[in-house]
C-alpha cells in the first residue's frame, strides 16, 4: 500500500510523523514522506524516502513576519502582552500555514499524487496543501498530533479563513476542509490524562493513541562539568527562540540558576550560539544540541518552553517540568496541561522569566508531589501500544 505523510518543515512538525512513517515502512507499506524543499536534507537524516516540495519566495515570508517583526521593534512590550502573542499566532497559521506555504506546495504535491497515486494521506495539521489534495482526490487523510486534541482544534479554527478560499479555488464542496480537519482520525503519542480537558473536541474512537519512545538509560554520555554529584536540570527553549526577542532569555537564565545546587544543560539551538553566551557559571554547559532523550535519562527537572517534542520526552520520562510558553498557543497549551497534571509548574513571560523560573524550579525540585505527577503520566504513557499498532488503524480501512 502506498502510504504519502506530509509536513511543514520544522522539526517540531517532522519528529512526530517519524515514527509512524517508519511503522508503516516496517510493515512493508510503500511510504514517502512530502516535506518543504528547504528541510528535505534534514528530512533525509532520518532514512525516509523524502519527496520535496516548493517552498514560499522570501518576499511572500516576509510579507507576513515584516509586520509583526517591526511592531515588535516598536513596541518591545508586546512580546509580553498575552492579547498580543494569541493574535500573531493565529496570523501566522492562517497567513503562513494556510495561504503562503499551502499555495507553495501545492503544485509538486499534486503532481506527486497523480503520478503516484498513494492509497492514504497523513498529514501535519499545519500543512494544509496536503488536506486539499486529498479532497481533490477522494483521497482518505488521518492527521499526526503534534499537539494536544484543543491544539488541533485551535489549527483548525485558525484555518477557517484559508479552508474557505481552497474549497472555492479547487472546487470542493463549502466546508469540506474543515470538516476534514475536524473529523479525520488522529494519530497521536499524548496520553488520555493529558488530553483528558479536550475530550468534547473530538470522540474518542477517533484517537488512535502510541507510546512515545522511551529513554534509554544506556545511551547517555553527557559532558562533564561542575559538581558530579549534583543534579540535573535540562533547559531548552526550542530550536528558533535565539533568532525572536527571546535571545536574551538564554543568558539571563544561566545567570538565575548559577549559584543552585545543581548542574544545568542548556541547548540554544542551531539558531544560538553556545560560545556567545560565555563566560559559562561553572555549574553550566550550553550546547547547540543535544539528544533529549540523553538529558532525559539524568535529569531531576526540565526548563522549557513547551514544544511538543520536549514536553513529551519529559512526560515518557517521568520527569517534572517547568514550562515557559513564550510564541505559540500550542506552547500555552502544554504548559497549562502540565500544571494542572502536577507534571510540572506552568509560568508566565513576564519583566523577570528568568527569576520566575528559578522560583518555579524551586518549588518543583522541593515538592515531590511534582515528581510523582509526571511519573503518572510516565506510566500511563508506557501502558500505551507500540508505535506498530497504528499502521492497521491507517490501512486497513482503505484494503
Amino acid at each position: 500500500m502506498r502510504v504519502l505523510i506530509s509536513a511543514t518543515g520544522t522539526a517540531g512538525h517532522f519528529l512526530p510523523c517519524v515514527p509512524v512513517a517508519r511503522a508503516c515502512r516496517d510493515a512493508g507499506h510503500d511510504v514517502r514522506i512530502a516535506v518543504p524543499a528547504s528541510f528535505a536534507d534534514q528530512a533525509r537524516q532520518s532514512g525516509l524516502d523524502v519527496f520535496a516540495f516548493d517552498d514560499p519566495s522570501s518576499a511572500e515570508v516576509a510579507a507576513v513576519f515584516g509586520p509583526i517583526g517591526e511592531r515588535m521593534k516598536r513596541h518591545p512590550d508586546s512580546a509580553f502582552d498575552p492579547r498580543l502573542r494569541a493574535e500573531t499566532d493565529r496570523t501566522v497559521v492562517r497567513e503562513m500555514f494556510g495561504r503562503v506555504d499551502a499555495r507553495a506546495a501545492l503544485p509538486k504535491l499534486r503532481d506527486l499524487v497523480r503520478q503516484w497515486r498513494p492509497d492514504v494521506i497523513v498529514r501535519d495539521p499545519a500543512e494544509v496543501a496536503s488536506l486539499v489534495v486529498a479532497e481533490e482526490s477522494g483521497i482518505r487523510s488521518l492527521r499526526c498530533a503534534i499537539g494536544t486534541i484543543s491544539m488541533l482544534q485551535m489549527f483548525t479554527d485558525a484555518l477557517g479563513g484559508p479552508f474557505a478560499e481552497w474549497e472555492r479555488e479547487a472546487g470542493l464542496e463549502p466546508r469540506s476542509l474543515t470538516r476534514s480537519a475536524r473529523e479525520s482520525p488522529i494519530i497521536t503519542t499524548v496520553p488520555p490524562t493529558f488530553d483528558a480537558a479536550d475530550m468534547d473536541v473530538a470522540a474518542p474512537r477517533s484517537i488512535v493513541r502510541f507510546r512515545s519512545a522511551l529513554p534509554d538509560p544506556s545511551a547517555a554520555s553527557l559532558p562533564e562539568w561542575g559538581d558530579p554529584d549534583a543534579p540535573l536540570v535540562y533547559v531548552t527553549f526550542g530550536s528558533v527562540a535565539a533568532t525572536m526577542p527571546f535571545g536574551p532569555l538564554f543568558r539571563s537564565v544561566l545567570a538565575a540558576l548559577a549559584d543552585m545546587p545543581i548542574r544545568v544543560l542548556l541547548t540554544t539551538g542551531h539558531a544560538g550560539s553556545p560560545e556567545e553566551l560565555r563566560p559559562w557559571p561553572p555549574n553550566a554547559h550550553v550546547e547547540t544540541w543535544w539528544p533529549q532523550d540523553e538529558a532525559m535519562t539524568e535529569a531531576v527537572a526540565v526548563i522549557g518552553h513547551g514544544g511538543f517534542g520536549t514536553t513529551m520526552a519529559a512526560l515518557a520520562a517521568g520527569v517534572p517540568q517547568v514550562v515557559l510558553p513564550l510564541f505559540t498557543g500550542d506552547q500555552a497549551i502544554n504548559a497549562s496541561r502540565v500544571d494542572a497534571c502536577r507534571a510540572g509548574v506552568r509560568v508566565d513571560l513576564g519583566h523577570d522569566p528568568a527569576g520566575q523560573l528559578r522560583t518555579a524550579l524551586t518549588r518543583v525540585l522541593d515538592d515531590t508531589a511534582y515528581r510523582a505527577g509526571a511519573q503518572r503520566l510516565r506510566d500511563e504513557i508506557a501502558e500505551l501500544p507500540p508505535v506498530s499498532s497504528v499502521v492497521h488503524a491507517i490501512v486497513a480501512p482503505a484494503s
